[in-house]
């Protein structure tokens, strides 16, 4: 090689991207996927809270369906 070819070999060496790291990307993977879990936990706990905080609002017994049915029967009269 000429002294040229050496320099340009040297240029393009230097301006490479550096190698490849699993681990890091690896590592990378991990935080990203704590980050979305912590956030969906988060979230569900908002909806969990949000749910009891109108539960307990509205703070009405459940309907009773036969009580309702009884009061809307009719009797047949003879």
């Amino acid at each position: 090689m000429t002294n040229i070819d050496e320099r340009i070999a040297t240029a393009l060496q230097h301006d490479a991207p550096p190698p490849r790291d699993p681990m890091f990307r690896i590592q990378l993977l991990e935080r990203r996927e704590r980050q979305r879990f912590r956030r969906r936990a988060l979230q569900a706990l908002a909806g969990g809270v949000a749910v009891l905080a109108v539960s307990a609002a509205i703070d009405q017994p459940p309907v009773d369906l036969r009580a309702g049915l009884k009061a809307c029967s009719y009797e047949r009269t003879a």
